[in-house]
């Protein structure tokens, strides 16, 4: 798989290397949609389960939280210093940020290629960190992802997300049409690589993966 060519000392040392330590697992991953509402989040409790950025409120007892946003960070850093658990982000230089565990992102985001980066240092996303999430558990090596939250729009009732909105983030008229063409980049990759991905949220706007319910996944 192609990388991206990295100007000369653009890695500096202190990114995490991830080692497959879910070699094999299912891993729940929640994303930001309302239909998290619906969901019977207390069966996940002893599972596997990743946190993208707010859903950590909801599930604070996740075991990852992944955020792709500086902004987010600066903006809920109280969010970041209470989650027990592995917290994860991405730059291009890593920060001396002890609770935070960074991985390398390329800023060549119009270059990119279109699937998955199998550097363990290293993650590919642009417009959704839901992609660099399932890069990150790909790195760790699960077998299957479900996902709750990926609803790829707001509800019936314009409700964006299960947790509460982000108030200086204005969301543009492209963003989530450019989020679901960016995960449809994702299907053939994880195919390859032999990682099922199925997707919780009924009338979810992502067709790609089979559309289940939480409690066949259990």
């Amino acid at each position: 798989m192609h990388t991206p060519a990295k100007a000369a000392g653009a890695r500096a040392d202190g990114f995490w290397t991830v080692t497959p330590e879910w070699q094999g697992e299912t891993a729940f991953l929640i994303c930001g949609g309302p239909s998290v509402l619906d969901q019977n989040i207390d069966l996940l409790r002893g599972r596997k389960v990743m946190v993208v950025n707010s859903s950590c409120y909801r599930i604070p007892w996740a075991d990852i939280l992944f955020f792709g946003d500086e902004r987010w960070g600066r903006e809920y850093s109280e969010a970041v210093d209470a989650f027990r658990g592995r917290v994860v982000s991405v730059r291009e230089t890593p920060l001396k940020h002890e609770k935070i565990s960074y991985l390398y992102r390329p800023n060549e985001h119009s270059t990119l290629p279109p699937g998955l980066c199998p550097d363990p240092q290293e993650v590919w996303f642009h417009h959704t960190s839901v992609r660099g999430a399932i890069n990150l558990l790909c790195h760790l090596g699960v077998k299957m992802i479900v996902t709750l939250g990926l609803d790829g729009g707001p509800n019936a009732a314009g409700k964006r997300y299960h947790h509460e909105d982000y108030p200086s983030w204005t969301a543009t008229p492209d963003n989530w049409k450019n989020q679901r063409e960016e995960l449809g980049r994702l299907v053939a990759p994880l195919n390859e690589r032999g990682v099922t991905l199925l997707n919780t949220s009924p009338k979810s706007s992502i067709q790609f993966w089979p559309i289940v319910s939480l409690e066949s996944c259990l």
